[in-house]
């Protein structure tokens, strides 16, 4: 269970990030420009979005031999690929694209603007930075 719990969600976290370079990207015209600052882009796997995951796998308990000795139906679950099967997988991948969509296009509807100055905080990287801090709410949630 915990192992195809974390590989769906490290793709969807992965994923959702993604979709804002994608949506960037055509917005720009694929004039190869960043859609983050460097520091949010390289931290994001491993500051802001796997911190939770400590926890989680620090406070989650195993069963116990005997139970697990005792009752063979608790695995059964997974040769049968009921955790980790194509369905899922896709309902996670399209899950990050829409949301991962649209935590990028909104500030951008709201702000209103793609003017794109690397050297002056401009509009722009504050529609950014909002992006990417919606991105880490929705995984982090």
């Amino acid at each position: 269970r915990r192992v195809a719990i974390f590989l769906n969600f490290y793709l969807y976290k992965n994923v959702l990030l993604l979709m804002s370079d994608l949506v960037w990207m055509h917005q720009d015209k694929f004039r190869a420009r960043i859609a983050f600052p460097e520091y949010l882009s390289i931290g994001f796997n491993v500051v802001y979005s796997a911190w939770h995951l400590l926890f989680v796998i620090g406070f989650d308990r195993d069963i116990s031999d005997e139970v697990a000795c005792s009752k063979p139906a608790l695995y059964q679950v997974g040769p049968r690929r009921g955790l980790f099967n194509a369905r899922l997988f896709t309902k996670w991948m399209l899950t990050a694209v829409i949301q991962g969509a649209m935590a990028w296009l909104i500030p951008f509807f709201f702000i209103g603007t793609t003017d794109y100055d690397k050297t002056e905080p401009v509009d722009f990287w504050v529609c950014s930075t909002v992006a990417f801090s919606a991105i880490n709410i929705i995984v982090d949630l």
